[in-house]
């Protein structure tokens, strides 16, 4: 049975059961018919803090925004479609699935719990897997570059920004850029809208930009 406290100090929306740390976040009084619930709780099916804090800031950002979204068009949204989403934000963070099980929940929404941005998530992810020794010299580097590709096209946005829709965009903007982009003085300093018109028959493998779509789950 869960317990509704926790003798550790954790951060909002958190708190420790006997096996893992669990997720807990109140509905607004307003939404609580949309919802049919007072509350959302779910383990995170982790004891290590540090990666509960960083899924915690997701899910959070996810609801937060789902709330903003309801309150802008609420005769646009149902219980069961409500359902459906909130059930797909808890897939993609807790099951690391790719995508929502819902098309585009968020788009376009950037105003309210969006979560913490992508940069503060990557340096801790780094951090932490290379100060443990989870990850070889080659593979935090390996990573970083791939991160900071994927800053390079979407800028250092909150984490909730980033939907199947954008990342759809994201694999685009990959298939067009020159390879090596970066190693080239006279690509260093374009745009990446610019970067895409680039007439260069160079492009990045099929590999690469495998590589560079599925970076590793820093939630």
């Amino acid at each position: 049975m869960f317990s509704d406290t926790s003798k550790t100090r954790s951060p909002s929306y958190l708190f420790r059961n006997p096996h893992s740390y669990c997720f807990r976040m109140g509905v607004p009084s307003d939404l609580r018919g949309v919802f049919g619930k007072r509350e959302f709780r779910y383990s995170l099916r982790t004891g290590r803090l540090s990666e509960a804090r960083r899924k915690s800031h997701l899910l959070s950002g996810l609801i937060w925004q789902l709330y903003y979204k309801i309150r802008s068009d609420r005769a646009s949204y149902g219980k069961a479609q409500v359902e459906s989403m909130v059930s797909g934000f808890f897939g993609f963070v807790l099951e690391g699935t790719e995508t929502y099980r819902v098309a585009d929940p968020m788009n376009n929404v950037s105003t309210v719990g969006s979560g913490p941005k992508f940069k503060r998530l990557v340096d801790e992810y780094l951090e932490e897997n290379s100060r443990s020794g989870r990850l070889s010299k080659r593979t935090e580097k390996e990573y970083r570059n791939c991160f900071n590709v994927f800053l390079f096209y979407f800028g250092n946005v909150p984490i909730g920004h980033i939907s199947h829709k954008t990342m759809r965009g994201y694999k685009e903007f990959l298939l067009k850029i020159p390879a090596n982009y970066s190693k080239i003085e006279k690509y260093r300093n374009l745009s990446p809208g610019k970067l895409t018109k680039v007439d260069d028959r160079h492009r990045l493998s099929v590999s690469a930009i495998n590589r560079y779509t599925r970076l590793p789950n820093i939630n």
